[in-house]
């Protein structure tokens, strides 16, 4: 988010006052704000308040403009505000008012407001009449889309993110501002790289490297190199790349390195030098990146298990769990998405007076928004219903998990109360040795009861670890998409995400694809796959989405296994509960 920041501070600094010119019928307090608003803040704030109670008296215009006057000093001071109701008369005022500088700066804080609300739709719509104003000037357009291009961002609406720092760079080369250029290309390529798209990132990369090298800012052009040489890697697979970020990591004047070690980490780990993978892992844990140290916890979390050092291993998966709560937000990608619909985004940038609609146009632009805004409550309305479909099923499919689970733990803790009713018996055994002082008798008793106690130690571990193991993936990508495709005819899932499926299995039930080809030889691929798929609580028609294959094929496997079952004289002769009891 850093690079945010400061694209939004670069609006900060510089901003034209063409628009918030005083008269000289406006008090003197509130002219010396205006003066100091820019580059102290602080300073206007201060004049702003002391002045508050001499305004009784003072025109309706003065008073709204000292309204509008203070929220923009406190928004420049960072004050949070959650009511709307202020900020909303204001706009009302100003709408009606040929006054366009002052009705954008009331836009442009109206989206501020919501942003601080969360209420991302709002926020946008907010920054969308304000760029809709004709004489918004070139700096108030930076900092709306310094603004704009988070909440995009945020949202996961890379596409219009993007196009939003596209526009901001079109306004720093007008600018001449080399620095914000570098910046936004810096944004760009970032955004490109997590849609995949790597040749498109890998050329803005280049193009933001070589303008902080031509701008002599060593700090900036090294983060920049980190990331280029990362992305470079994951095309490549080179290893001469880890010695580039090598020479990165060696420089002082990059205090957050986080990014880098994150990078080494994975490097390290495909060229299997897992020790140097482990202390880039713990780099990156006391960096504070909360997103990255999940990441790290769950390859710290694969390394620990593969040594089979059940006891850290968990403590890793726990701390990973823990960073990924602290993660989590409330999304509002649909609402957004909705609001984005009706508009062209890409008309922000046509500052052609001549394409602008006349008055009998814009009647017939209110008249369609109304039939969309209409069409829209409607689509909310079905997709609300349709939501409350999908949390039952997966209530259901919760409720089902959870049971199955509890099974397989009453089945672990009857085996510790066994094994402790077996302790007790040896520990009785053990005091009749020692009276009767046999050596031999006692030292076998207590070999028997270590291990006895170590069988119990397994047992409680290899219950936390499959429950966190089964958690994580319900809360991964790959059980959403699988969800997904269960209703969905047209989303596929691929040979690769098939092969993921399998390792999943394999994660969560280490034994469950041995028993299955124990119980059925030769079972063929899409066969498998409808048992892992009838495993996670998949229902059949869900299967016959995903497998592309029509309801009544599925029926008729399911009755094939059912009958190999059956005269298997295998004591479940449903299938679902057969395939329940596998692990």
């Amino acid at each position: 988010m850093r690079h945010y920041i400061f694209l939004i501070l670069i609006g900060l600094v510089g901003w034209s006052t063409s628009c918030t010119r005083t008269s000289e019928s406006y008090p003197y307090s509130m002219q010396m704000a205006v003066e100091r608003m820019e580059h102290y803040p602080d300073s206007a704030l201060m004049l702003l308040q002391n002045m508050k109670d001499s305004l009784e008296g003072l025109s309706k215009e003065t008073r709204m403009y000292y309204q509008l006057l203070t929220l923009q000093a406190e928004d420049l001071q960072y004050v949070i505000h959650t009511d709307d109701s202020l900020i909303a008369s204001l706009v009302q005022y100003y709408e009606a008012k040929e006054d366009e500088c002052k009705r954008v700066l009331a836009y442009y804080l109206m989206g501020k407001v919501y942003i601080n609300m969360d209420d991302a739709p709002h926020a946008l719509k907010a920054f969308q009449q304000a760029l809709d104003v004709p004489s918004i000037d070139l700096k108030m357009k930076e900092r709306v889309y310094g603004d704009m291009a988070p909440l995009f961002s945020n949202q996961g609406l890379t596409d219009n993110a993007i196009l939003t720092h596209q526009h901001l760079w079109d306004i720093y080369r007008e600018q001449g501002n080399s620095r914000g250029m570098a910046m936004a290309q810096w944004a760009i390529a970032r955004m490109f790289q997590q849609e995949a798209r790597n040749d498109s990132a890998a050329y803005y990369y280049r193009e933001a490297c070589h303008a902080a090298l031509a701008m002599k800012d060593s700090a900036t052009y090294y983060a920049m190199l980190a990331e280029w040489t990362g992305l470079q890697y994951a095309m490549e697979k080179n290893l001469e790349m880890i010695q580039v970020l090598k020479e990165v990591e060696k420089r002082e004047d990059i205090l957050d390195k986080s990014n880098v070690h994150f990078i080494l980490a994975q490097m390290y780990k495909d060229f299997g030098r897992m020790d140097s993978m482990s202390y880039y892992s713990q780099k990156v844990i006391e960096s504070g990146n909360v997103e990255k140290a999940y990441y790290s916890y769950r390859e710290l979390y694969e390394l620990e298990k593969q040594k089979r050092n059940h006891v850290k291993a968990l403590e890793y998966i726990e701390k990973a769990m823990n960073s990924r709560n602290l993660l989590q937000t409330i999304s509002q990608r649909e609402a957004l998405a909705q609001i984005s619909s009706l508009y062209n985004y890409q008309h922000i940038s046509d500052e052609n007076a001549d394409l602008k609609l006349n008055k009998e146009k814009q009647k017939n632009v209110i008249l369609i928004l109304v039939v969309l805004l209409v069409s829209i409550t409607f689509v909310c309305f079905a997709i609300i219903t349709y939501q409350r479909k999908r949390s039952r099923q997966a209530l259901e499919r919760e409720r089902k998990l959870k049971r199955l689970v509890e099974e397989r733990y009453a089945k672990s803790q009857k085996a510790i109360g066994d094994n402790e009713r077996s302790i007790a018996e040896l520990t009785r055994q053990l005091a009749m040795a020692k009276e009767e002082n046999d050596q031999l008798m006692y030292g076998s008793l207590i070999v028997k009861m270590k291990k006895l106690q170590l069988r119990n130690e397994e047992i409680l571990l290899s219950q936390n670890e499959q429950q966190e193991r089964i958690k994580l993936f319900h809360e991964g990508k790959l059980y959403k998409l699988i969800l997904q495709a269960s209703i969905n005819d047209a989303i596929l899932i691929t040979e690769d995400e098939w092969e993921e499926v399998w390792k999943a299995i394999d994660y969560m039930y280490p034994s469950f694809n041995k028993h299955l080809s124990d119980v059925f030889p030769g079972i063929a691929i899409q066969t498998r796959q409808l048992c892992w798929l009838t495993k996670m609580g998949i229902k059949p028609i869900g299967i016959a989405r995903i497998l592309k294959r029509s309801r009544q094929a599925i029926t008729n496997t399911r009755a094939k296994l059912n009958k190999v079952i059956v005269d298997s004289a295998l004591p479940d002769t449903n299938l679902d509960d057969f395939i329940a009891n596998l692990s």
